[in-house]
This record gives C-alpha cells, sequence and structure tokens, in this order.
C-alpha cells in the first residue's frame, strides 16, 4: 500500500498513539490510524468524521465492536485491529 506523503509528515505531529503503541481510536489522527492492519487513507478519515460527528458525552468508541459502525468495517476488520486499540 502507498500512502501520500501528508499521512507520513503527520505522524510526526501531536498524533494521539497510547500505551505500548496501542492506538485510541477517539484520539488518533489520520497517520496513526492507517498504522491499523486493513484501515487505509479513507476508511481512517471516516473514523475521524465518525467521531467527530457523534454528540455523546462518552467517546465516541468504548470497545473494539464500536467501530463496526464505520461504512466497510465489520466484524473481521474489528477482530484484526481489536488487539492494537486501547480506548484510554
Amino acid at each position: 500500500m502507498f500512502l501520500t506523503a501528508s499521512y507520513f509528515a503527520e505522524a510526526n505531529s501531536t498524533c494521539n498513539v497510547i500505551l505500548d503503541g496501542k492506538i485510541n481510536p477517539n484520539k488518533a489522527c489520520a497517520a496513526s490510524l492507517v498504522r491499523l492492519p486493513n484501515i487505509g487513507p479513507k476508511r481512517a478519515e471516516a473514523i475521524i468524521e465518525y467521531r467527530e460527528s457523534v454528540n455523546f458525552e462518552a467517546p465516541a468508541f468504548q470497545q473494539s465492536a464500536d467501530l463496526e459502525e464505520i461504512k466497510g468495517i465489520g466484524p473481521k476488520t474489528v477482530e484484526k485491529i481489536g488487539p492494537w486499540l486501547c480506548f484510554e
């Protein structure tokens, strides 16, 4: 997979990769999210758009299965990315 230079440039910005390299989908930037298995730039942007669009007091994603709300992310993808996620 080839990523645009902007994704690599963003990796050195204020991306929130938390706890032993695990990624918090409630805070991570696109450059961090694309490091997850089967998550490319479009899905990363969809995750960010979804979490910004929900109007909850709690974070948009409280467990891995919550990512199934994103178009193109199903149970198999959630199973693959689950070990790489944290929700703190």
